[in-house]
């Protein structure tokens, strides 16, 4: 159980890390921020996805992804997003 939870945190860690917030790493982070203000469209709906998707397969090489899933809840002005892998 160790592993899967190490690389769950890892993975939030990355999609929730902003792009040149590591030192000498500007390139980690999913940099999802930049979504906070966008309109809530399938444009962005896909952005997120592809910034999610190339995160995981750049940044953690345990983790091999299965699906994801990006869900607008309109109602409350945020996004649901599921993420399912193995490690």
């Amino acid at each position: 159980m160790k592993n899967e939870d190490a690389v769950k945190r890892s993975i939030r860690n990355l999609i929730l890390t902003n792009a040149f917030e590591v030192p000498y790493k500007p390139t980690l982070g999913g940099n999802i921020h930049r979504f906070l203000f966008e309109p809530m469209t399938i444009e962005t709906q896909k952005n997120i996805e592809e910034s999610i998707t190339l995160t995981i397969k750049n940044h953690e090489p345990r983790a091999s992804l299965i699906q994801l899933l990006v869900v607008p809840n309109i109602d409350e002005s945020r996004y649901d997003i599921y993420i399912v892998f193995n490690v």
